[in-house]
């Protein structure tokens, strides 16, 4: 006004208690004979300035939705390009935002071959509808894992090949699948065991009959302890099938002090009559061990299934180790073993020189069904019964293997 501009524009605010209202001032100057006159317009701009109230609310929302990473975000080209990632995102496949910014980040090489028809299926959708139904697929992580993944997609308005994803990381899904799958085949199990329990006693009974009639026609000592042996454990085939139902039901036990000693020397016997004479086994016993209160057939149990797994690892021959001592576990090994607690334990090392085990199965080898033998040499039952039986003592067990150097064993270690 003063004679700097001929005309500008300001904007101005006029709010009530109610309402807010936005307008755009012109003011134009000019003269008529040296006399300066200004001409005043006042546009009211109120809708677009509450559009654009509301567009930036949106943008803080989900640059807030996005930043906070609760859930896996990426904006990409149909190319594969992606452009922009939140940690999720980036911690799901474990990349980091220097490999977003050199470009190593591609998420058509990130899809597995098998999903690739999927991918093409979810472009043709957002071609066509300019979004995609939510999909299940897989990425490879940057250590070459993968990751099961929920994703959703749309295109960004204004482009016809760029968008955004939301990307669900479905492993803890997957783990509670696998977990209530496995619940339905135990409960399988117990309703199975429930019903060849009768048949099998009825099995094992006239068996009982013949050997206590065979121990009185073999008068010498080694006959009758190898009957002793087998008759006993015979006895122990009913309480089998009690322990399988322990996997799918709670069932009471008798508990007495254990007898390491007289256990032992069951199971010495029992494998130096049945294992293949080129496995040789060694026995070393502390003398004074604690006292551990549990139940005599399931602890027998524990021991004889390692020791089956021992030898089935050493089929050409090998030596199998058995250590049973006292230990006490302190503060400094609970934080390397989350089942462990501080006190006195008794340890019963089981090792043999045999094939070892895989870095890729050790993580598996507790999980019922999981069997490396074969479905005519096992049924992936028996170290799940084992760690069922060790936590239910109140104890843990740990298992050390080495398959890759020349030097090849396992050991199992269970503490009660």
């Amino acid at each position: 006004i003063a004679g700097n501009k001929q005309e500008f524009t300001m904007e101005c605010t006029c709010h009530s208690a109610t309402e807010k209202r936005w307008f755009l001032s012109k003011v134009t100057r000019f003269y008529i004979a040296d006399e300066i006159f200004l001409v005043i317009t006042n546009e009211n701009i109120t809708d677009r300035k509450l559009a654009e109230e509301a567009l930036a609310k949106g943008e803080l929302q989900l640059r807030s939705l996005v930043e906070a990473n609760v859930i896996g975000v990426i904006c990409w080209y149909l190319d594969g390009r992606i452009t922009k990632a939140n940690n999720a995102f980036l911690k799901m496949v474990g990349y980091t935002q220097e490999d977003l910014a050199t470009g190593k980040i591609n998420w058509r090489d990130l899809t597995p071959p098998e999903y690739h028809e999927l991918d093409e299926q979810a472009v043709k959708q957002l071609k066509e509808n300019r979004h995609c139904s939510p999909l299940e697929k897989e990425y490879f992580c940057k250590n070459g894992s993968r990751i099961p993944v929920l994703i959703a997609g749309t295109m960004f308005f204004n482009s016809s090949d760029e968008g955004i994803c939301y990307v669900l990381d479905l492993r803890k899904q997957k783990m509670l699948q696998a977990q209530l799958i496995q619940a339905q085949k135990m409960e399988s199990i117990g309703t199975l065991a429930s019903g060849i329990a009768h048949d099998l006693n009825n099995i094992l009974t006239p068996v009982l009959v013949f050997i206590q009639l065979l121990k009185r026609k073999l008068p010498e000592a080694k006959d009758l302890k190898i009957m002793n042996a087998l008759e006993t454990t015979v006895q122990r085939g009913s309480d089998l099938v009690r322990q399988i139902l322990s996997l799918t039901r709670k069932t009471e036990t008798d508990s007495v002090k254990i007898n390491f000693r007289k256990l032992l020397a069951e199971i010495e016997l029992l494998m130096r009559e049945t294992f293949p004479r080129s496995i040789n086994i060694n026995i070393d016993m502390a003398r004074d061990l604690a006292t551990v209160i549990g139940n005599n057939t399931e602890v027998h149990q524990v021991i004889l299934n390692l020791c089956i797994n021992a030898r089935d690892a050493m089929p050409n021959g090998g030596v199998l180790n058995i250590v049973v001592e006292n230990i006490f576990i302190d503060d400094s090994y609970t934080l390397r073993n989350s089942d462990a607690c501080v006190g006195e334990y008794v340890v019963i090392a089981i090792s043999d020189t045999g094939s070892g085990i895989s870095v890729s199965n050790i993580n598996k080898i507790f999980t019922p069904f999981f069997t490396t033998k074969g479905c005519e040499k096992g049924t992936g039952l028996g170290l799940s019964i084992v760690l069922d039986i060790i936590k239910k003592h109140g104890g843990f067990i740990t298992v050390n293997s080495n398959s890759e150097l020349t030097k090849k064993y396992s050991k199992y270690l269970s503490y009660w």
